[in-house]
């Protein structure tokens, strides 16, 4: 572990790793806050953000594509690039510093369904459920205590991220407002006519004043567009017929002047 001064924004520069990093989740801890860390060498590591100590090392027996914690940090959650997901247990953390994950003494702390690399890892705010992302096209969603798959969510291509919200009141679809469009514009022709014989016009728009309760629906909005858009057109004729008249007038004139 590299430190440095804040000069330049950088604190800490760890290359315990000795292959890529796929994954980095940083916990909720406040100023002992936690960071873990995936790779494909085989290990997940631990650091305190605080002082940037390594408090612990996991070796595993395959590549680690994916991390996270739950909120209060009792486990780590480790994917693995062949779907096995790892919990390992921070309210009694092991007596060493590097500790080795075993098939047949931590079996019961794996969760199994996916076929492929799991890519994105995300823990609910009550720490009971995990939501998984996975390259088999799949995101699962496990019950924590059991280890069981509550449901799994097909997609069309890799999952290769995960993460769940709270619940928030802005979100609730039910409880949304309609969205409120002002009406559509209402065109005015104005034109000149000029001594070429050319006639000049300018559109002039305003929105009409609508009461609150009186807004359009997105459906209604767009009907009135394209209402006003075939009235524009047929306006328009009838503009190009008048200045066609007025240019014949105009000329019907200067020829009885000129006779």
């Amino acid at each position: 572990m590299h430190s440095k001064e804040a000069d330049d924004g950088l604190l800490y520069s760890w290359s315990h790793h000795s292959l890529a990093v796929t994954s980095v989740h940083i916990g909720k801890g406040g100023r002992r806050v936690r960071v873990a860390t995936a790779s494909l060498d085989q290990t997940c590591r631990l650091y305190s953000l605080a002082s940037g100590e390594l408090l612990l090392t996991v070796v595993f027996d395959i590549s680690i594509t994916a991390v996270t914690m739950d909120n209060a940090e009792y486990f780590i959650f480790c994917g693995s690039t062949d779907g096995r997901i790892f919990t390992i247990g921070l309210f009694e953390p092991p007596s060493t510093s590097e500790y080795h994950f075993s098939k047949e003494r931590d079996k019961s702390h794996v969760f199994i369904g996916h076929n492929k690399a799991v890519l994105g890892l995300s823990v609910s705010a009550d720490g009971r459920t995990l939501v998984s992302g996975s390259q088999d096209s799949t995101a699962k969603i496990w019950n924590i205590a059991s280890r069981q798959c509550i449901r799994t969510l097909n997609h069309k291509g890799s999952v290769t991220n995960v993460l769940l919200l709270p619940k928030y009141e802005s979100l609730n679809m039910k409880k949304l407002n309609s969205i409120q469009l002002p009406r559509s514009w209402k065109h005015t022709i104005c034109g000149t006519d000029h001594p070429d014989g050319t006639w000049k016009h300018t559109i002039v728009g305003q929105i009409n004043e609508t009461p609150k309760n009186e807004y359009p629906s997105i459906k209604n909005f767009v009907k009135m567009i394209r209402q006003e858009s075939q009235s524009d057109n047929s306006l328009k004729k009838q503009v190009e017929e008048l200045s066609n008249q007025n240019k014949a007038l105009y000329k019907l004139a200067v020829d009885k002047i000129t006779d």
